[in-house]
């Protein structure tokens, strides 16, 4: 850059320094060093333009160039612009008219040299394509003549980025809205006004968002400008406006399920702040969910209808033999018992033994139902694996068919008691056994039951059995499935699975290279913990006869069935011949008379409704046990009800058919305040 002619003169305190300079160093001295300092000024300025992104062109007052950086030359596409006229850089319509400039130069902005700032001009590429680009102008004084310095910046790609965001926005097919700080709509695309039902732009711009849902949500408390003024204070700035489902409203007053998320534009010193509001009907989506639901729960009821089905299937299947039994025994039976006492004795054992089974498969029938509801309970105390384990093996025994050896080994190493639910882990042994003993016609059968090296119980089952194919060994853990992987009525293996998972255990059978090896080894893996107390047991001066009660029991029984009542009664004569048996229909009835008796054992039924009771059985015994009732209280009934019964605070619980006479000996020994 050339040195700026007639400059104003120095202050005079200026000029005293430089003529006590040149005296003491020199005039040619302080030329030099002046000339150094402006030659190392012009070599900064002319780096700050040559690493400018902006051009910088400097013309004269004709507009011809006299001076550019690398920049404007990238701009334009020339080599060089030093000569060429400034109006060839001009592009439009009309480019001559901005020659007036040149011509008619015009005033400067107040108190600056500064012609223009940041306007958009069209100007001309080399090639002759036409770009948008913004200029600023100023001029300065150069040997007594003006000049022009302009600053020009490409606007290519932000008119491009500019294009796109528009076309996005107006291609969008969700509504959008642009707003003020304050809610007023500033603009709206297209997919907005055809949503909405409005014509034009006119009809929606400058009015406030509120417009967008009914009157009832748009300024209520925590209504929807309350969130929208909370979220530009930035009091939900972590949440924010994101996914809230609304209701919209239409011009004609249809309402319609919406989700809006909106957006903040961050304002600064320059720009006010915006926000932008993106809208979805989600009427559609809304019914989807519903159709899915609807579906599902299609599915849920076609798959409780499949599993009722398989559970009659199971219930016919299984209680055929056991009720042929019994009808051939009764068939059978002769007229005169005490001649043939023997017979009838075997007659009545067989009876009893097919009792047992169906007990055993309505038990099975409520298990299940318990898996599939979720309500599978374990109640632990201390349990006696060992013992547990000889009394399976006892049972099961006579079931083993001839020739078959059925072995028991326990190796527990003295710590045989442990934290557990003595039925369930009856169940999983017993089912697992029962298994083995079906399929094993010779050889041997082994249960066994040791600690493993992490602590826990390792329960296993060995046979001699045909044994099982590799790829079917997990499908038999499903209900209804037998071997071979055909449909059956098995449940057994089901319902042990689901007991050793409810209680984080392992159960399978175990694998061998062989597709198909002779004989099967069921592991299940418990994780109990071992425990030093022990059930507490009667001494032998306490224990009593557990084949018969002798003392004198008050017995009261809440049945709405008279043959029930009777059968319950006849347990008690038999087991308890000097008790006294008092008997009511209902609940209310129990109450009254339970006001003018006291009793040492109640047998309680739920649903009385036959004989016109209200009350619950489960709801008489809280009753009685807010009334201070002491005695011995067992709930029965034919529905799964143990949970319930002993929540109101009964002891026991009978299913139907009742327990063994032992067991019931046994709770009452255990269960009456002697």
């Amino acid at each position: 850059m050339e040195a700026i002619a007639q400059a104003a003169p120095p202050p005079a305190e200026l000029q005293e320094k430089i003529r006590a300079l040149v005296q003491e160093f020199g005039l040619e001295a302080c030329q030099n060093c002046l000339q150094v300092a402006i030659d190392e000024q012009q070599q900064i300025n002319k780096a700050i333009l040559e690493a400018s992104f902006d051009g910088f062109l400097l013309a004269d007052k004709e507009g011809f160039i006299l001076s550019c950086n690398h920049s404007a030359l990238s701009i334009f596409g020339y080599d060089s612009l030093v000569g060429n006229h400034i109006m060839s850089l001009i592009g439009g319509a009309d480019p001559k008219s901005h020659k007036r400039h040149f011509d008619n130069p015009p005033e400067p902005l107040p108190g600056s040299q500064i012609l223009t700032h940041m306007r958009d001009v069209p100007a001309k590429h080399k090639s002759g394509a036409e770009f948008h680009v913004t200029v600023g102008v100023c001029f300065l004084e150069l040997k007594s003549e003006r000049h022009y310095v302009a600053f020009v910046r490409d606007l290519t790609t932000q008119k491009r980025q500019d294009e796109l965001q528009q076309a996005t926005f107006n291609a969008s097919f969700d509504p959008i809205v642009v707003t003020d700080a304050f809610g007023g709509i500033q603009i709206v695309n297209q997919a907005l006004l055809d949503e909405f039902g409005y014509r034009d732009l006119s009809m929606i711009v400058g009015q406030s968002i509120s417009k967008l849902v009914p009157e009832r949500y748009a300024t209520s408390q925590g209504g929807f400008m309350e969130l929208f003024q909370e979220y530009v204070n930035q009091a939900l700035l972590a949440v924010g406006l994101r996914d809230r489902e609304m209701t919209a409203i239409r011009s004609d007053g249809s309402e319609f399920p919406m989700k809006v998320a909106f957006q903040r534009i961050k304002a600064d010193h320059i720009h006010e702040l915006h926000l932008v509001g993106f809208i979805r009907n989600i009427t559609d989506e809304k019914k989807a969910i519903e159709v899915t639901k609807m579906r599902g729960d299609m599915r849920a009821q076609e798959a409780k209808m499949e599993m009722e089905r398989d559970m009659t299937s199971y219930f016919a299947h299984e209680l055929r033999n056991p009720l042929g039994a019994i009808d051939s025994a009764l068939t059978t039976m002769p007229d005169d018992l005490s001649k043939n006492a023997h017979e009838a004795k075997e007659l009545h054992k067989s009876i009893k033994l097919c009792t047992t089974s169906m007990s055993e498969i309505m038990n099975n029938l409520l298990d299940v139902r318990q898996m599939e509801e979720g309500q599978m309970t374990w109640q632990p105390s201390p349990v006696d694996l060992e013992r547990l384990l000889t009394d399976i093996h006892t049972m099961l025994l006579p079931s083993v068919k001839d020739g078959v050896e059925f072995r028991c080994v326990v190796d527990m190493a003295g710590r045989n008691w442990v934290l557990g639910d003595a039925h369930r882990l009856q169940q999983v042994m017993t089912n697992i056994a029962t298994n083995a003993i079906e399929y094993t016609t010779s050889g041997s059968i082994s249960l066994s039951l040791r600690w493993t090296e992490d602590s826990q119980v390792r329960f296993e089952c060995t046979d001699t059995g045909p044994g099982i194919a590799k790829d079917e060994k997990a499908n038999l853990f499903k209900r209804f499935v037998k071997r071979g992987g055909e449909p059956g009525t098995e449940l057994g293996l089901a319902i042990a699975k689901h007991i050793v998972n409810f209680i984080g255990g392992t159960i399978c059978f175990e694998e061998n290279d062989l597709a198909v090896a002779p004989g099967s080894t069921c592991v299940a893996i418990l994780p109990l913990q071992v425990t030093t107390t022990r059930r507490a047991e009667k001494s032998s001066s306490d224990k009593k006869d557990t084949g018969s009660i002798l003392e004198r029991l008050n017995v009261l029984i809440v049945d709405d069935i008279s043959m029930n009542r009777k059968m319950v009664t006849r347990r008690f004569m038999k087991i308890a011949p000097n008790c006294n048996i008092l008997e009511a229909c209902t609940g209310e009835d129990a109450m009254k008379i339970c006001e003018q008796e006291n009793f040492d054992v109640i047998i309680m039924d739920n649903f009385m409704e036959k004989a016109g009771g209200v009350m619950l059985g489960t709801d008489a015994v809280i009753a009685m046990r807010r009334m201070g009732i002491c005695a011995l209280i067992i709930g029965c009934s034919g529905n799964d009800l143990d949970q319930e019964f002993r929540s109101a605070g009964a002891e026991f619980f009978w299913g139907k058919p009742l327990p063994s006479d032992a067991e019931i000996v046994r709770q009452i020994q255990v269960g009456v305040p002697w």
